[in-house]
């Protein structure tokens, strides 16, 4: 944790705008699906969605998992890495934001240590970091939840499925069948980063080794293996972004309405789909979920809407 936080005084020894170009190569390179579905409430906010073409996006403390963003830490300290630190140490001088950062999280003292440890020579730097390394990682726990606060107020995140047609997902975020369900092409916008949801039966330990690449990537997107059959994709943003973001409702590829969608609301909905630029395909593309009669299954099915039309 002290590292990811000395890593963040020394700005001026990376280059900001290649770093973004970077990290963006990277989320568009992995692979994702070329579909996703968004189950939600069918109610005047998703019309103003619609109108406005932008999604809100909640913090983590907004979200229905209590446990969002559980995580541990295993204290990693290599030489190599400490003799980077104190280069970095010595060529750069702590701003005054970074001071009041660390003031506000860690009191005082920690401001008045790291200008001492930068004074040291580099063998009495190794050596001071390795004890403070010890202290720390018997305040592991402290940190550990202190930063999941911070991170659950600051990081917002935007959430869909991977799944077509799920009575789950119908039921808990579709308003118990009253919702809808979009499909989106994941080729505009914010859902060409998107990045899937691992579910485990335990929180991720996060190495401090690489805690600075992976940390937010592991602690976001990690739940429990009682939530897998959300089959969840998450865009990751930030507040200071706000809690909106745009997309292009051009790349609704289709609309399924739930079993029990009010037909006067569905009416609603597509009229605004229609002024906001999005091609019905003549109906073609507007459709209800249906439970499987042939009893083959217990899946819905998807069949074109005769009631709900434009």
């Amino acid at each position: 944790m002290v590292w990811n936080i000395i890593r963040k005084m020394f700005d001026k020894t990376f280059d900001k705008e290649e770093c973004i170009k970077t990290l963006e190569n990277s989320l568009l390179s992995r692979p994702i699906p070329g579909k996703v579905y968004r189950y939600t409430k069918l109610s005047e906010n998703l019309i103003n969605t619609i109108r406005e073409q932008r999604f809100y996006m909640p913090t983590f403390s907004e979200l229905n998992d209590p446990c969002e963003g559980f995580y541990n830490v295993k204290m990693t300290v290599t030489d190599d890495a400490l003799k980077s630190m104190f280069r970095h140490m010595r060529a750069y001088s702590i701003s005054k934001e970074t001071k009041d950062e660390l003031i506000k999280i860690h009191g005082v003292e920690i401001v008045a240590m790291l200008e001492e440890l930068k004074n040291l020579p580099e063998s009495d730097f190794i050596q001071a970091c390795r004890m403070m390394s010890n202290q720390i990682e018997n305040q592991t726990e402290d940190f550990r939840q202190s930063q999941r606060q911070i991170d659950l107020k600051n990081i917002t995140v935007l959430s869909f499925s991977e799944s077509a047609s799920s009575p789950l997902m119908c039921y808990n975020y579709a308003d118990n069948n009253k919702g809808v369900c979009l499909e989106f092409a994941t080729t505009s916008g914010p859902l060409r980063a998107l990045s899937k949801v691992k579910y485990r039966d335990i929180p991720p330990t996060l190495d401090t080794s690489t805690i600075i690449q992976t940390s937010e990537e592991s602690r976001m997107l990690t739940k429990h293996t009682d939530w897998s059959n959300e089959q969840e994709w998450r865009y990751i943003g930030h507040i200071d972004n706000g809690k909106y973001t745009p997309f292009n409702i051009k790349y609704s590829l289709s609309i399924t309405f739930c079993t029990r969608a009010d037909v006067d609301m569905g009416k609603k909905l597509l009229h605004a789909l229609n002024d906001a630029g999005w091609n019905s395909n003549g109906g073609e593309n507007i459709f209800r979920f249906h439970a499987d009669t042939s009893r083959k299954t217990y899946g819905l099915i998807k069949i074109k809407e005769n009631y709900i039309k434009i």
